[in-house]
């Protein structure tokens, strides 16, 4: 018995002999490692000869790995290594960084110009040694990183000073668009020298290490109603900008032209002042049908609008036309100039029918359907109607309004000549300082009249038409 109990227990050590012997020679085979060097804030990944995926750590911490050659790539860097049994294989790495406020990003390529990695200024990226490339919003400067060394590269920052209403833009000295930004903010930048752009206004900055560069901006608009646009144009004439009046634009200082509906100003910007130049407004007040035309007193066309709505022009004496008449009009800076024009129509049954008008000169102002309004400027017109004219008075703010032939006729004639009407000609009546009138005599050589100053001197005179 006893000995069948001896030979039990010494299967058993046999047994727990053969397993630890089997799980040493396991230990011993995952033994060797391999570490990366650094400052333990980014990750490295190991691959096979196949370049298959094993595994991944931060930097300095160890991994186990089989014997065996290994691809280690660090932030898209790569080194070869080959991990022995039960040895500890140690690669070096390095770290570069931007300095700056932490704000943009910076990017790194290798030489033949793949992207690598990227982090924000003030940040470090950890890499293996070698030389790269670093841009820093489309600026670049070269950098070598080398092992257990930190490689600092040192930005410095440019801004606009403004309203933080506008963007302004960086170029390189070839004009090359480099980054942009709204005014009172900063963009980082490697240091060397730029074109800074704002409104097409430009200026020229150097950007020096550890520095902000900053270029102060003033600010330029036309006050006034918000309704028309302004134009802004450097003195070469090349335009810059535009915005509604009571709006601003910001601007390098410097001076510049302004144009408002063909007006024409000049002004100054200066730097962190805001220069306002003040409008006026002008309008044709009416049924608001017809179409304003405003020119210079050189009868250059300037702007139109319909009446009753306002046109913003720069403070001067400018002409106002409607329907070929014309009234002169001064507009003052901050006030609304107001002319009030009246309308003309001709009433009857026949909405066919065109009525003309026609100024104390005969010249052709407008015309219209019967029963339509023309819009005009006060004064004295010639109205006519089928071979027909009358006399019109139209007054401001009115609307004044013609009968033909259901008016009542106030002078009437009949012609003949050797005792048989006269029927091809015409009647004139002719009354001094009122509108010249004109009708045909019809087939009984008979005239009417509709209108004549009774309290006035006149005279008819017919005309003979010949074949």
């Amino acid at each position: 018995m006893k000995e069948q109990i001896c030979i039990k227990i010494k299967t058993i050590l046999l047994v727990l002999f053969i397993l630890l012997m089997v799980n040493s020679v396991s230990i011993a085979e995952i033994s060797s490692t391999l570490t990366v060097i650094g400052i333990g804030q980014d990750y490295f990944y190991v691959y096979d000869s196949q370049d298959k995926y094993i595994t991944s750590s931060k930097t300095n911490r160890e991994i186990e790995l089989n014997p065996g050659e290994y691809t280690i790539k660090l932030n898209n860097t790569k080194r070869e290594a080959t991990v022995k049994h039960e040895k500890k294989t140690t690669l070096n790495a390095g770290s570069l960084t931007v300095s700056g406020t932490g704000q943009d990003w910076f990017y790194v390529y290798d030489l033949e110009g793949k992207s690598l990695v990227n982090n924000r200024t003030s940040r470090n990226i950890e890499l293996f040694p070698g030389e790269y490339l670093t841009k820093l919003n489309n600026t670049q400067e070269r950098a070598y990183v080398k092992a257990g060394e930190n490689t600092n590269i040192e930005a410095g920052s440019l801004s606009v000073s403004g309203l933080g209403q506008d963007w302004f833009y960086v170029y390189d000295l070839e004009k090359k668009s480099l980054a942009n930004n709204r005014t009172g903010r900063d963009i980082e930048f490697f240091p060397g020298e730029y074109l800074t752009k704002l409104n097409n206004s430009q200026k020229r900055a150097y950007v020096k290490a550890g520095e902000n560069t900053n270029i102060e901006a003033g600010s330029l608009s036309v006050s006034g109603l918000g309704q028309d646009w302004f134009y802004v144009y450097d003195l070469e004439e090349k335009s810059l900008a535009n915005n509604r009046t009571g709006h601003d634009i910001e601007l390098f200082p410097g001076e510049y032209h302004i144009k408002l509906n063909n007006t024409k100003e000049k002004s100054y910007v200066q730097a962190g002042e805001k220069t306002s130049i003040e409008a006026g407004s002008l309008c044709v007040t009416g049924i608001g049908q017809d179409w304003f035309y405003v020119y210079d007193l050189e009868e250059k066309s300037l702007a139109n609008n319909r009446t009753n709505r306002d046109i913003e022009l720069f403070p001067g004496e400018y002409l106002a036309k409607l329907n070929k008449t014309q009234q002169k009009a001064y507009v003052e800076a901050g006030k609304k100039t107001s002319i009030k024009a009246g309308s003309l129509s001709v009433s009857g049954q026949n909405g066919q029918d065109w009525f003309y008008v026609f100024d104390l000169e005969g010249n052709s102002l407008d015309n219209s359907r019967i029963n339509t309004e023309i819009e005009l400027f006060p004064g004295k017109y010639i109205v006519k109607l089928n071979e027909t004219s009358q006399q019109a008075n139209v007054k401001a703010g009115e609307k004044v309004t013609i009968e033909f032939g259901n008016s009542k006729v106030v002078l009437s004639g009949c012609v003949e000549l050797k005792n048989k009407p006269l029927q091809k000609g015409k009647a004139m009546l002719m009354q001094s300082g009122e509108i010249f009138q004109s009708v045909p005599l019809d087939s009984k050589g008979c005239y009417r009249f509709f209108q004549l100053n009774e309290d006035s001197s006149f005279s008819v005179l017919i005309r003979r038409t010949v074949d």
